[in-house]
């Protein structure tokens, strides 16, 4: 039976929540303004400044913004989300009342496995890797890499996602719903709190470029055109600043040792200085351009498998330097936990 009351409680925790949630990471636009998202598990405010602020709704607020847009449809669906979790961990049915979530040790067992399982496939800081994969090695042959470190991963989730449903709180709900809710709503939390710990501790110990770090999925280096004489390279970084501090420096890209010999650099020097502003978010993108040395042709480049390579960007000014490491392998089998269900990098 809908229970009007509770549904009305659900729009105002919903309305609550884009207060204590802050918004998705703003990009820094090449022009124009920037975007801020707000709403859990789906966005429903959006505000537009010509000046970044803070990815918290009240500073924003207070702040002044050019433009706010509300959709009332998607407020109502997370009204209706919120509604059925409520009755997912505080029972409607009169046998399961009495028994408060707190106190169902099974259900904090297999939510905590189901934590761990996700923090295993979390990327570790400056690394394009993930813990289970040093603790699991991938494995290459030529151009390929198999993931086999995904398997475990998978086996992990599978469990504790069987496990969690057959708990009796959840015997009578509809396992599809159930596995949607775990999916758009349970992960995505559960990773915002894996980046939010990242942020407070960044923000308590002050931290300066240490704070920074790549979202390596959507950074690359690769040949815009290259001939027997040039090679044009595009080197794109994506990074993520998980402060709010204004930092300022350069990078270097440190290239395997054969493309040093194929163009006669010890490494990329990118030619900016590059700043974060306050933003959450910034993309690099610049296209740089070489000679092929000498004794070398279009095929010996070509013919290099050099993304199976490990990059290693640096970024540095006077007071500090970091060294962002990105695997190769971009060519491979992947069975990525992460990569399998994208909307838990809905945060």
């Amino acid at each position: 039976m809908f229970k009007k009351k509770l549904f009305g409680i659900s729009l105002i925790i919903a309305c609550i929540l884009i207060f204590i949630i802050p918004g998705k990471l703003p990009e820094a636009p090449s022009g124009g303004m920037f975007r801020y998202e707000y709403g859990f598990p789906l966005r429903f405010i959006t505000l537009h400044q010509y000046n970044p602020t803070s990815r918290w709704l009240m500073t924003n607020l207070i702040s002044g913004n050019r433009s706010i847009a509300f959709d009332p449809v998607t407020l109502v669906i997370n009204g209706l989300i919120i509604y059925y979790l409520i009755g997912l961990f505080f029972p409607f049915s009169e046998s399961l009342k009495e028994k408060s979530p707190l106190k169902d040790k099974k259900l904090f067992k297999y939510l905590g496995l189901l934590f761990i399982t996700i923090l295993l496939n979390y990327k570790l800081p400056h690394n394009s890797n993930s813990i289970i994969q040093y603790i699991i090695p991938d494995i290459t042959n030529g151009t390929r890499t198999l993931h086999i470190s995904s398997f475990p991963i998978l086996i992990l989730f599978a469990f504790s996602i069987g496990r969690l449903f057959d708990l009796p709180r959840f015997k009578e709900h509809n396992k599809i719903l159930l596995f949607i809710v775990v999916i758009v709503v349970v992960i995505p939390l559960m990773v915002y709190s894996i980046n939010f710990s990242r942020t407070a501790f960044h923000t308590i110990a002050g931290s300066e470029l240490s704070a920074l770090d790549c979202d390596f999925k959507n950074s690359s280096i690769d040949f815009n055109h290259i001939n027997d004489d040039e090679a044009e390279i595009k080197v794109r970084l994506e990074l993520i600043d998980y402060t709010t501090k204004d930092k300022a420096f350069k990078v270097n890209v440190h290239i395997p040792d054969q493309w040093k010999l194929f163009f006669g650099v010890e490494y990329f020097q990118l030619p900016e200085m590059y700043t974060t502003e306050g933003h959450n978010k910034i993309t690099i993108e610049e296209v740089l351009y070489f000679e092929i040395g000498e004794g070398y042709k279009l095929l010996d480049v070509l013919n290099f498998r050099w993304r199976n390579e490990t990059f290693y960007y640096e970024l540095y000014n006077d007071e500090e330097r970091i060294m962002l490491k990105d695997h190769g392998q971009r060519s491979s089998i992947r069975l990525n936990f992460l990569t399998i269900f994208p909307l838990i990098n809905a945060i």
